[in-house]
């Protein structure tokens, strides 16, 4: 499991009654319960993608063209995500549990992705150094 998997792992859950719930807004809001299997693979690979651009648009591109360019390339991001969770939720059936931030920290595979994270940090600083 890469890091990426383990990351957009963290906003899904299995509820008391067995069914895949996502959690979109973290902690901070409901979940709503996943149909299929392939709804949830779906979904989750959409998650991923959406992670790996995120960060390579603020982390890559933003030192190279000013932090005051990474703040705003932060807002078209954040406006995509909330225009895209309204379409991706319809249909979907609120659920009554909620993420809690004990659940968010035990993703799998959280243990064994620190050395993807030291190793990104110092590419990062690398890139804002040149």
């Amino acid at each position: 499991m890469g890091y990426f998997d383990a990351l957009s792992g963290a906003n899904f859950k299995t509820g008391q009654d067995g069914s895949r719930l996502f959690f979109p807004w973290g902690i901070l809001g409901r979940g709503y319960a996943i149909a299929s299997d392939e709804d949830y693979r779906r979904l989750q690979q959409q998650i991923k993608v959406y992670m790996i651009v995120s960060l390579v648009l603020i982390l890559v591109l933003g030192p190279m063209v000013g932090y005051l360019s990474t703040f705003v390339m932060v807002i078209p991001l954040t406006g995509f995500y909330l225009v895209w969770m309204r379409y991706a939720l319809r249909g979907l059936k609120k659920s009554d549990e909620r993420l809690t931030l004990r659940e968010t920290a035990k993703f799998p595979g959280a243990e064994a992705q620190r050395g993807d994270l030291v190793v990104a940090r110092n590419l990062c600083g690398r890139i804002c150094r040149s």
